[in-house]
Formats: structure tokens, sequence, C-alpha cells
């Protein structure tokens, strides 16, 4: 899905590098990745 997604490092030992980030990702909506029904074919 397109968006800008938040990542966020808990590590403190990295502290000075930076603990947040974004993903920025483009591209057409594909619900069917997240809503799809697994099928005896999908090894799930």
């Amino acid at each position: 899905m397109p968006g800008r997604f938040l990542l966020v490092d808990h590590a403190l030992s990295r502290m000075e590098r930076g603990l947040l980030g974004f993903l920025l990702v483009e591209g057409p909506e594909a619900p069917d990745n997240f809503y799809g029904r697994a099928t005896a074919d999908s090894g799930h």
C-alpha cells in the first residue's frame, strides 16, 4: 500500500545515529495483499 510509514528503533545504543525513519512507498494500492484469502495452493 502506498503511504508514509514510520520506523522506530528502540535500541538506545543506536541513539546517536537516529531512532526514527520514514519509509515512503509509491505505487498502486493492493488491498488483496492484506485481505486476500489463503488457498490450499498458497502454502499457508
